[in-house]
């Protein structure tokens, strides 16, 4: 299985500088599935521009598949409240960072066509804000996906 830890460190045509992080969250509760999950971080380490290409996003789609195939894990990714450049649209409000990152990532991987599954959720906070969350993951760990999306039912409504 390999090291489940990466750190994978890349720039963009346009001179951002990035780091794709797959680690290991010691803050997701125990949860009763026999294979670990495992956080993927997108870090900005170098702005030069707010906009990147496709290229970048299949870039860490591509870079996703390829720890997934090597790796027996679900991948969770949440999406942060940063700053971020984004429009709405008559098509699509936004109401947050949060929520263009999850409509974003999501349609990402629809386009790339991948065999990978996401499975995207919220919970619902009127004090903080909404918290957009993704699982990733191959089609064989399915009913690992429900486990978890009765565990975190079970913990938000506690």
């Amino acid at each position: 299985m390999g090291n489940l830890e990466v750190k994978i460190p890349f720039i963009t045509e346009q001179g951002n500088e990035y780091t794709l992080e797959f680690a290991i969250n010691k803050d997701i509760p125990d949860v009763s599935i026999p294979i670990p999950i495992v956080e993927i971080s997108i870090i900005l380490e170098k702005r030069v521009t707010n906009t990147n290409s496709f290229r970048v996003f299949n870039y860490i789609i591509e870079e996703i598949r390829s720890y997934l195939s090597n790796h027996d894990v679900i991948l969770f990714y949440y999406c942060d409240g940063g700053n971020l450049y984004y429009r709405s649209n008559n098509k699509r409000k936004f109401t947050s960072p949060q929520h263009f990152r999850s409509v974003f990532f999501n349609t990402l991987f629809e386009k790339a066509n991948t065999s990978l599954l996401i499975e995207n959720q919220v919970i619902t906070d009127e004090i903080h804000g909404n918290h957009y969350f993704s699982f990733i993951y191959n089609e064989k760990y399915k009913s690992y996906i429900q486990t978890l999306l009765e565990e975190l039912k079970d913990l938000e409504n506690k």
